[in-house]
């Protein structure tokens, strides 16, 4: 008859022959959670429950492991019948009296249920379930510092120990991964479920074989399975604190993520992990984490993944004038890129909430109109009434717009049932050549001849007053996509700012219901501004790598440095033609050193002819104004035909840099307000 026996048992390598002794600190945990943090789970039967301040798993009544050896493969089950005063140690009885199990070294897995058998013959591997983690709940926890949130459920977790005698120390064989994605845009995505898998197909719910000496695993066996937790109610990732990566200064971003905690088997996983969301409107966003390594007893963090939703491969398509007809791609897309680069990952089931498309906005060469909220109707680049369909192909989406051949610029968008728009894309009805460059500080690269949605190249001396504004081209506000389109048809000059032609579809930025993303996305055909004496950024953080760029300060002359290693990329939200991108403040600074910063003949151009450095070849850049942010009377053009305003994708922190030419013939990268309305060039897209 066995005799019954008590096992004091322990953790984290430290061994002791009693129970009242608490284990020691080694030092071999990293501190994740912070210091005096208890974790406090769940309670059930035969499982531990908790987590304390040094990931250290706290034993819990009931919980039972079971004793094996080489010698006897059977083994004996033993429940946990006392604590030391900080439950990481613990005694444990068998429920029955019994012999002490044969053989050394001894084993012990809990929880008691997980292990299976031995693989081979007097050999320490064993086989040991996972598939208790599918029974894990999935955390989520509003502070990033909170590493293991509550109600992080740590009971299926397999652990294993060896010993000589009765003393044991566990190794988990388990390690958690914390993915941490958020919704900058405010697209409203609330997250229902995700899932996880091995890209590779291991199995990381099924059969482990362990190293019991080593406390290693030493493969997964099975089917391949991946793990799926369904939120017991659908979590918000808005984050609304969040800052620009460049940007080191206080955020409440950081209280505000939701960061999302599952368990793994603690392995390599050599092709990385494979996650996929889902949100309550049925839309699927699946990614691959890339090779990485999960530990034992520790939570690997993977990089912050902005969500960045949005359709088609360009927000900007350019025809040949007399062209009758564009196909657009509107495939619903996502990228998690830091940079908003358009990584085009497919949206699953995205395409069933496009509903229609319709136009917001056109305008053709020489348009006599002066009020700019006329109706979308006028058929002068898309037919007046037209259909528009949306048809699908493969795995992509297709918007197929008619075009009545006439030069000029339209904007047409996607819409749902309810009639929002999902995204906008701006038709670009108009000739455009690439202009070879070489400068000292940009290098060798290629502009745009002309101005986004330019449908001339005409210059004063080219042309009359009344059709030299068609080389001007449309007004941007500093990281949105979408256009706005100007008077065409004045006389006279501007020479400081007039406010005749009304923009009533300006919108004051009140809080930041109006200032995010989604609200511009939604509403591609309003201006936001706010109405005070100093002008506003669009957008209510200071988001700044919208256009690509990943480093700001507010010294021209140290961006120019940072860009001459470090270029900007097309993002989501580059307002450029395919193939094209905003230009880095580089290729225009570029231009200005060039030229000397000097210029002449704006009275006769009503724009400059800089040299390009590239032969004879000079490239136009037209004096079009600007529209301000800050100006009582919201519609106020300024400077029109006088001061040239170019955007460019850097940032100085709190403004932005562009390159300025005006009436007093010179030019300079100065700072602007991100609210105001500049004009942009494109760079041509080489590398």
């Amino acid at each position: 008859m066995r005799s019954k026996y008590l096992l004091p048992v322990l953790l984290a390598g430290v061994s002791c022959s009693m129970m009242e002794t608490e284990p020691a600190d080694t030092g071999a945990r990293e501190e994740l959670v912070p210091e005096g943090h208890q974790i406090v789970g769940k309670t059930g039967t035969a499982v531990k429950t908790s987590l304390d301040d040094r990931f250290r798993e706290v034993w819990d009544d009931g919980d039972m492991i079971r004793v094996v050896s080489v010698v006897d493969h059977e083994g004996e089950d033993y429940a946990m019948v006392e604590t030391s005063s900080d439950r990481t140690a613990a005694v444990f009885a068998p429920e029955t009296d019994a012999e002490a199990v044969a053989g050394t070294p001894r084993y012990a897995v809990y929880p008691a249920s997980a292990f299976m058998q031995f693989t081979d013959e007097g050999s320490p591997v064993a086989a040991v379930d996972f598939s208790g983690l599918e029974k894990s709940s999935l955390a989520c926890a509003y502070a990033e510092d909170t590493v293991i949130p509550d109600g992080a459920d740590v009971a299926p977790l397999p652990m294993v120990a060896s010993s000589e005698g009765n003393i044991f120390s566990f190794k988990s064989l388990c390690g958690a991964v914390q993915v941490r994605p958020y919704d900058y845009q405010t697209m409203g995505i609330t997250l229902s479920s995700i899932r996880v898998g091995a890209a590779d197909g291991i199995p990381v719910g099924g059969v482990a074989t362990v190293d019991m000496d080593s406390g290693s695993i030493i493969s997964m066996t099975g089917e391949r399975t991946c793990l799926t937790y369904v939120l017991e109610e659908p979590v918000s990732i808005e984050s609304s604190g969040w800052t620009s990566w460049s940007v080191n200064s206080a955020s409440s971003f950081d209280r505000d993520a939701r960061c999302f905690l599952f368990w793994l088997p603690a392995m390599d996983y050599g092709q990385g992990l494979e996650i996929t969301l889902k949100d309550t409107e049925g839309r699927e966003y699946r990614f691959t984490t890339g090779p990485l390594s999960v530990r034992p007893a520790s939570v690997t963090k993977l990089p912050y993944m902005p969500l960045s939703l949005y359709y088609g491969t360009a927000n900007c398509v350019r025809v040949e004038p007399g062209t009758t007809a564009v196909s657009v791609d509107v495939t619903p897309y996502f990228s998690i890129s830091d940079r908003f680069e358009p990584e085009n990952r497919p949206v699953g089931g995205a395409e069933d909430l496009i509903a229609g498309a319709s136009v917001v906005w056109q305008q053709e060469h020489g348009c006599p109109e002066t009020d700019l909220t006329w109706s979308s109707d006028r058929g002068t680049v898309v037919p007046a009434g037209a259909r528009i369909p949306v048809t699908a192909s493969g795995d992509h989406v297709y918007m197929n717009v008619p075009l009545t051949g006439t030069a000029g610029n339209a904007v047409v968008a996607i819409k749902d049932a309810e009639g929002n728009i999902l995204w906008s894309f701006h038709i670009w009805a108009g000739e455009a050549y690439d202009v070879p460059c070489s400068t000292g500080e940009g290098g060798e690269y290629i502009l745009m001849d002309r101005n986004i949605g330019a449908t001339s190249l005409l210059d004063r001396s080219q042309s009359s007053e009344e059709t030299v504004r068609n080389s001007f081209g449309m007004f941007y506000q500093w990281g949105r996509k979408d256009p706005f389109p100007r008077v065409l048809s004045r006389s006279g000059r501007v020479t400081s700012y007039r406010a005749e032609n009304a923009m009533s579809n300006s919108v004051t930025r009140d809080d930041k219901s109006i200032g995010n993303i989604c609200w511009s996305v939604r509403n591609p055909g309003k201006r936001i501004w706010l109405d005070n004496g100093s002008g506003c950024n669009w957008l209510m953080s200071y988001i700044n790598e919208l256009w690509g760029f990943p480093y700001a300060a507010t010294d021209p002359e140290r961006i120019v440095a940072e860009n001459s290693t470090v270029s900007g990329v097309k993002t989501v939200y580059d307002p450029c033609p395919e193939g094209y991108r905003i230009a880095d403040i580089k290729h225009l600074y570029g231009l200005l050193s060039l030229n000397g910063s000097t210029l002449s003949g704006r009275d006769s151009y009503y724009g400059y002819h800089f040299r390009t450095g590239s032969g004879e070849t000079t490239i136009f850049m037209p004096a079009a104004g600007y529209v301000s942010s800050k100006i009582e009377d919201a519609t106020a053009l300024c400077y029109e035909t006088y001061w040239g305003m170019y955007w460019t994708s850097a940032t100085g922190l709190a403004n932005t840099h562009l390159f300025r030419i005006d009436g007093q013939t010179y030019a300079q990268i100065q700072n602007s307000l991100r609210g105001q309305m500049h004009s942009v060039r494109c760079l041509k897209i080489t590398e």
